[in-house]
């Protein structure tokens, strides 16, 4: 919410009436965590100018993220009331759980190529296309806490460099073929997300290797303290410092990334980390759900009342 009515306030004044509406728009579905059906129905080609010029395309992620978490606890839940039936001869949950979640990430992934091709910007925005990512981080975590016949065979013997020198390496070799011609989710999705994956998964070595202890230095785990705050800021202060000035060069985009950077630590240090670790919320979880329902609700009033407003000095400047 900070990051939205920061961006909404700088816009309305940085950018014309006109300009201000569909921007208005946007943020008034990433109030709701709406924004990446905004995006899909809009023809908002994530590649495009159109939507590269939108202070709010990057929340498309955040709304995915958020309307699988909804879901996240009643699939596991469902797992487990199946697991506990009387029809269950096992009785183990970390295999049951391994299956029920291989079904989601199978059942996902072939939405996810089938829409690629036939409905991209569905395949992209849209949470059943992305579910498989999100169902393959449950398969590494139950793979590295439990006892299964594959994380033995790896812990014996002691796969985890190969795995995580691997998993770099898929990362890396998308970097260089991936461009905006290529269909993206589709295949192309799934050499990052199991080099991620297999990169998370080959640290849970007892004895970390090189690139892991490289991965654990302070620098780079503070990189990652800062990570979600720094995406929420990277792309409207980009945005917004471009349209101030629109031949910036490399060392203005530079100086908008750190500017970026320092609006994150900011912003974790003064508004993430205090409400994370405030006592009194930690202790009363429905006085947060409350208080967290009325700063929702009040910014989506205020973020409406802005689309009215500029859709009004549009149709009448």
């Amino acid at each position: 919410m900070t990051v939205v009515l920061g961006t909404a306030l700088l816009a309305y004044f940085i950018y014309a009436p006109f300009e201000q509406v569909t921007q208005s728009q946007a943020a008034f579905t990433a109030s709701l965590w709406l924004s990446n059906i905004y995006f899909s129905f809009s023809d908002f080609n994530y590649f495009s100018p159109e939507a590269g010029n939108n202070l709010f395309l990057h929340t498309w992620s955040l709304a995915v993220e958020e309307q699988f978490y909804l879901l996240w606890p009643l699939v596991i839940f469902a797992f487990l009331i199946k697991i506990d039936t009387p029809l269950n001869k096992t009785g183990n949950k970390q295999r049951e759980l391994l299956i029920g979640l291989s079904g989601l990430f199978i059942i996902s992934l072939v939405i996810c190529l089938y829409w690629s091709y036939v409905a991209p910007l569905l395949a992209f925005y849209l949470m059943p296309a992305r579910g498989w990512q999100f169902a393959l981080r449950g398969i590494i975590f139950l793979l590295a806490n439990g006892n299964s016949t594959i994380h033995r065979k790896v812990e014996s013997r002691n796969y985890y460099p190969l795995l995580a020198y691997l998993g770099i390496c898929m990362i890396g070799l998308t970097m260089f073929y991936l461009d905006e011609q290529q269909v993206y989710p589709g295949f192309n999705a799934i050499l990052p997300s199991l080099g991620a994956a297999l990169l998370i998964y080959s640290g849970v070595a007892a004895f970390p290797h090189p690139l892991i202890r490289f991965l654990s230095l302070p620098c780079l785990q503070k990189i990652g303290d800062l990570s979600y705050s720094w995406y929420l800021w990277h792309w409207p202060i980009l945005l917004l410092g471009l349209n101030i000035y629109p031949a910036a060069g490399l060392t203005v985009k530079t100086g908008l990334l750190i500017l970026s950077l320092l609006l994150a630590q900011l912003t974790y240090s003064l508004v993430e980390s205090p409400l994370r670790h405030y006592r009194l919320f930690t202790l009363r979880p429905a006085l947060t759900i409350l208080l967290a329902i009325i700063l929702m609700s009040t910014t989506v009033i205020g973020i409406k009342g802005w689309e009215l407003h500029s859709s009004q000095l549009a149709r009448n400047p």
